[in-house]
C-alpha cells in the first residue's frame, strides 16, 4: 500500500512540473491581448512586443503534450535525467509522426480528414465535424487530437523504458550503444507498436470522452456536479 501511495506522489509531482507552463500561458497572454486588444496602438513598436509575448503563451498552450512528454520522463526517470528528457522529446516525435503515417496508409490525411471532404464522401455535417476533430497539426506533424494524453503516454513509457534499460551493458564492441544510447534505440523502437496500437484505441476512447462531454452537457445541475467530482 505503501509503494502504490509513492508511485502516485511521485506521479503527482511529475504533473506539477509542466503545469507550471499554464501560470506562464495565462500571464503571457492575458498581459500581451490586454495591451494588443486595448492599450496600444497597432503598429507601433510595443504592439509587435507584446504581440510576440502574445503568441509564445498560445505556443506554450498549443504544444502542452510536448511539455508534459519531457516533463514526466525528466521528473520519473532514476538516474540520467538529462537523458531521460531527451529520450522523452524522441518518443513524442515518434509516437505523433508515427500514428499520422499509419493514417496515411489507410486514407487519412489532413485533406481527405477536412470537414469538406469527408461531407463529399458521404459523412453528415455532425458526422465529419466529430471526425475532423480527431485530428490535429502539432509542430508539423499531422496526427491524432490526444491532447495531453499523448504526452502523458510517451512520458510514461520513456520513464518506464529509461529506467529498466538505462543500466544496460554490452560488450567492449558496441559499448557505444550501452546505457542511455541503449534506451533511446529502445523508445524508438518501442514507439512503433505503440503508435500503431494508439491509432486503433484512441477513436474508442475519444468517443467516450463524447459522451461523457455530452452526458454533463445535457445533465444540468447534476452533470455540474459530476464534472467537478
Amino acid at each position: 500500500m505503501k509503494n502504490i501511495r509513492s508511485k502516485i506522489q511521485t506521479f503527482a509531482g511529475a504533473m506539477m512540473v509542466p503545469v507550471i507552463l499554464l501560470v506562464l500561458v495565462g500571464f503571457f497572454v492575458g498581459i500581451g491581448s490586454a495591451f494588443t486588444n486595448y492599450i496600444l496602438p497597432e503598429g507601433t513598436f510595443l504592439y509587435k512586443l507584446f504581440s510576440m509575448v502574445t503568441s509564445i503563451g498560445f505556443m506554450f498552450m498549443n504544444n502542452l503534450q510536448v511539455w508534459f512528454a519531457v516533463a514526466i520522463a525528466f521528473t520519473l526517470a532514476k538516474k540520467e535525467e538529462g537523458w531521460a528528457a531527451f529520450a522523452g522529446l524522441i518518443m513524442y516525435f515518434c509516437f505523433a509522426g508515427g500514428i499520422g503515417n499509419w493514417a496515411s496508409m489507410a486514407g487519412w490525411t489532413a485533406e481527405t480528414t477536412s470537414v469538406e471532404a469527408l461531407m463529399a464522401s458521404g459523412y453528415t455535417e455532425i458526422e465529419a465535424l466529430n471526425f475532423n476533430s480527431m485530428w490535429t497539426n502539432c509542430i508539423g506533424m499531422f496526427t491524432y487530437n490526444m491532447g495531453i494524453f499523448s504526452g502523458l503516454i510517451c512520458g510514461l513509457l520513456t520513464a518506464t523504458i529509461h529506467n529498466k534499460f538505462v543500466d544496460t551493458q554490452f560488450s567492449a564492441m558496441f559499448a557505444f550503444f550501452a546505457g542511455t544510447k541503449f534506451v533511446i534505440i529502445m523508445v524508438a523502437l518501442i514507439s512503433v507498436p505503440a503508435s500503431i496500437a494508439a491509432y486503433y484505441i484512441w477513436p474508442l476512447f475519444a468517443k467516450v470522452l463524447t459522451a461523457i462531454t455530452g452526458f454533463i452537457g445535457a445533465s444540468g445541475l447534476f452533470g455540474t456536479f459530476v464534472f467537478g467530482t
